[in-house]
């Protein structure tokens, strides 16, 4: 009743604002409005029923993996049966629950909605269940270059999110989604026109009128697949391996399925099930190669992968794959090869650039390196990580100037990565500007990127500033991320000694000496230990 009294008394203050009347308006737009709850039937988001088949639309945000129903204003509750999208960009998803002849929105033109346009929200905030607030357009502001969001004044809270935003004759024009808390009346709604609707229905009827035999059911595992109902996929897939069993597409996709639920050793056997069947086919190499390559058998996955390319030189996922398993094993200049002919069949990506640059940089030509970085810099110039490896390769020349202002204009285009100013602080460590390497070095940490050499060089800068209890921390965390290098044992027993720590400092020669036994280090080690006065 409360609720109840609540929509007259927003609704009698609103009448005359909708081209249909207030009453009219909510019994077109209401039954549509959809609450969803928890296992202890607590209201925990909104969504909008926009087909009589059961497809809602709602807010992509809402959805962290926690079972959940779909309840109707009528009382009726429908089982969630599949998710059909989600575009976390856009914020929007689109849901399927069971039932027939459901209460669908009907859907309006946003492209056509102008500012200052009469609208209402309906969502459920706070529990509060189909809450009618009342507004009007008063902005669009832009998502990306071609799309954009509602902004509007009608007043949304927690729960209304996923409800919907409508025009006044009733038609959902968009999904609302936020609001800007310490505002007043900023809140924001996607449009509907950016739900791909049309695609999901005619993916339901492909999906529904498959033909029953091998064919039809390989398509319909595909597009359940396509959906990630891996579960229905196999199940299809199951009665085609009874209809057909040298099936080889049934072999690769229960292949596929496996291998994106990291059943692995099941899906080497799928595929190898598909390369017996058709051991011409390319495809079946390079699927057994990743499958080897996520289970880190990194030779029989070059082998396969090779194999690949042996059956088609032109297949350029082949090289791919060849290039990336010889990058994770460091063999860097191996992988230019690979990434050679994958760049002969595909000259114009420039992700092939940047990552034969990146070999070239690792095996040390850093004039090749910079060649390719700067093609990719050209196909591509908002990759801030092309910036970054560029910088890098002009500092392994010598060019440390031209490395600053790589590195540099790389912050600029991703400022919250912490890489880009671990870079930029190992340049300015090499050229002994110190402040501004800490400055960076700081700045990396607080973003989470803290690999072992960045505490090794601030170890060392604290070291040169006579800071040792400073430098003894820093090489002490360096060691907890690495604590089988002697070269930072090495440097730590330095400050030992330096701040009067002997048998400390002695402990640390010793450790350097045996850790990096015939090396330079080990020497140097052993000639600092000859020098300490220990008792």
């Amino acid at each position: 009743m409360r609720n109840l009294f609540f929509l007259i008394f927003l609704l009698t203050n609103t009448i005359g604002a909708f081209a249909d009347s207030p009453q009219d308006l909510v019994k077109k737009c209401g039954p549509a409005v959809v609450v969803f709850k928890d296992t202890d039937g607590d209201v925990i988001r909104s969504g909008v029923l926009v087909s009589s088949t059961g497809v809602i639309l709602t807010a992509a945000h809402l959805f962290d993996g926690e079972p959940f129903s779909v309840g109707l204003p009528s009382g009726q509750t429908l089982p969630v049966k599949r998710f059909l999208y989600r575009d976390e960009e856009l914020d929007l998803a689109a849901l399927e629950v069971g039932g027939n002849n459901l209460p669908a929105a009907t859907l309006g033109e946003p492209s056509k909605a102008e500012i200052g346009q009469s609208v209402v929200a309906i969502g459920n905030p706070r529990g509060l269940e189909n809450t009618v607030s009342q507004g009007i357009i008063s902005g669009n502001r832009p998502l990306s270059d071609d799309k954009f969001q509602f902004q509007t004044t009608a007043p949304i809270s927690p729960g209304s999110s996923g409800g919907g935003l409508f025009d006044d004759k009733g038609r959902l024009l968009a999904i609302t989604v936020s609001y800007l808390t310490g505002g007043q009346n900023l809140n924001f709604a996607v449009p509907v026109h950016y739900a791909d609707l049309t695609s999901l229905q005619a993916l339901d009827r492909r999906i529904e009128k498959a033909p029953a035999d091998v064919s039809g059911l390989l398509e319909r595992a595909q597009a359940y697949f396509d959906l990630e109902e891996y579960e229905l996929a196999l199940v299809d897939l199951r009665q085609t391996a009874q209809l057909d069993p040298k099936s080889v597409k049934t072999y690769q996709l229960r292949g596929e399925i496996y291998y994106q639920q990291e059943r692995y050793p099941e899906s080497l056997a799928e595929f190898s099930t598909a390369i017996r069947l058709d051991p011409k086919n390319p495809q079946g190499y390079l699927d057994r190669a990743y499958t080897l390559y996520g289970q880190k058998l990194y030779e029989e996955a070059l082998a396969d992968f090779g194999k690949s390319v042996d059956l088609d030189p032109d297949y350029e996922l082949g090289y791919r794959g060849q290039a990336q398993v010889l990058t994770d094993l460091d063999r860097d200049a191996e992988a230019v090869a690979p990434w050679t002919e994958a760049l002969r069949l595909s000259p114009e990506d420039p992700e092939y650039w940047l990552e034969r640059g990146r070999c070239h940089y690792w095996a040390g030509e850093s004039e090749a390196a910079k060649a390719d970085v700067l093609e990719s810099i050209k196909l591509d110039p908002e990759n801030a990580r092309a910036f970054q490896i560029l910088g890098r390769a002009c500092a392994q020349h010598n060019d440390h100037d031209n490395a600053i202002k790589a590195l540099t204009h790389a912050i600029s285009l991703a400022p919250e990565d912490g890489e880009h100013y671990y870079w930029r602080g190992a340049v300015s460590t090499s050229l002994s500007d110190y402040e501004k390497a800490l400055v960076d070095f700081d700045k990396a940490v607080e973003l989470e990127f803290t690999p072992v050499d960045l505490f090794f060089w601030r170890g060392a800068i604290f070291n040169d500033f006579g800071r040792y209890d400073r430098a003894l921390t820093e090489y002490t965390r360096a060691l907890e991320l690495d604590p089988e290098r002697g070269e930072i044992y090495s440097c730590r027993g330095d400050s030992q000694a330096a701040s009067g720590n002997v048998q400390a400092a002695a402990a640390d020669y010793k450790t350097a000496m045996k850790l990096s036994a015939g090396s330079d280090i080990a020497e140097e080690a052993k000639a600092k230990l000859a020098k300490l006065k220990v008792k």
